[in-house]
């Protein structure tokens, strides 16, 4: 089981720097709480195929030195400027293959799809660098054709 999440890790790392495994855990209690981004989605997500598949999922932000497992990852996060790591995290509770989108509000159109080559289980936190011009965005996450989640997000 383990051996698998090691490689499931390293795969998805190489192929689109979107997957690690670990998880994470939130900012440290008391400390600043991130500012967010509140808008309406432009899609809604099929509730009862997230519940299927997740017990967790969303988009937060990793420390300037990321390090395995990412021990240091800020939850909930949704505003973010150039240089920053935006990561996927949840808990897969039913293995199954991610695929992902980066949806621009104001041009509405996507402007990255990625995905991980394989199915994976148990809890995985990926990340990539946030290379996106400012503005408004949706980090999109479907399994198969069903769009599970819509976290929305700003670049400063």
């Amino acid at each position: 089981m383990k051996r698998r999440l090691i490689i499931s890790l390293l795969m998805a790392l190489l192929v689109l720097g979107l997957s690690a495994c670990g998880g994470g855990t939130e900012s440290t209690p008391g400390g600043p709480t991130p500012p967010t981004v509140t808008s309406t989605p432009s899609e809604q997500p099929d509730r009862a195929t997230f519940q299927k598949y997740f017990s967790e999922l969303g988009i937060g932000k990793m420390p300037d030195e990321v390090k395995d497992p990412p021990v240091d990852l800020r939850k909930n996060v949704s505003v973010f400027t150039a240089g920053d790591q935006i990561c996927l995290y949840g808990t897969v509770i039913l293995e199954c293959q991610i695929r992902s989108t980066v949806y621009d509000v104001g041009a509405k159109k996507v402007v990255r799809e990625g995905g991980l080559p394989q199915a994976i289980e148990g809890g995985f936190a990926g990340w990539e660098p946030v290379d996106l011009p400012a503005g408004k965005y949706e980090y999109k996450v479907y399994v198969g054709d069903a769009l599970v989640g819509v976290y929305p997000f700003a670049v400063q």
